[in-house]
Parts: structure tokens; sequence; C-alpha cells
């Protein structure tokens, strides 16, 4: 069974188009759509607004929680 030979061009073009790709993908990732008329938060009588750490990874990221006393 014999390996195909990359010459030194082939090579750098294919790694090229890779991190094309990669960009490209993670760029459509990064930006989901957005709701009609932005994101405001909805006004509730006495709801408080704060951020709290999301969870899915280790990034650091917020997200918005309404919190309301009983």
């Amino acid at each position: 069974m014999s390996v195909p030979e990359a010459t030194r061009r082939q090579f750098i073009r294919s790694a090229a188009m890779a991190a094309a790709s990669a960009v490209v993908g993670s760029r459509t990732m990064a930006d989901p759509p957005r709701p009609p008329g932005g994101l405001e938060l909805p006004m509730l009588p006495d709801v408080k607004w704060d951020k709290a750490p999301c969870r899915f990874c280790g990034t650091g990221c917020h997200v918005q929680v309404g919190v309301k006393n009983p």
C-alpha cells in the first residue's frame, strides 16, 4: 500500500484551505441569529436582572437572569 506523495505547494494549499474553512465555520457559529426587535429584557414587576455565569464551558461568559423574591 503506497502513501500518496504531496508536494510542498500542495501541502501549503491544503493547510490554507483547512484554516479558511475553520475560520468560516467558527464565524457562523459565533453570531447566532437575533430575534426581531433586539435583545431587550422584559419589564416585569419586582424582577431584578443580573448576570450569572454560563455553565456550558469554562470560558466565563454570562447570561442575564431575572430574579424575584417570593
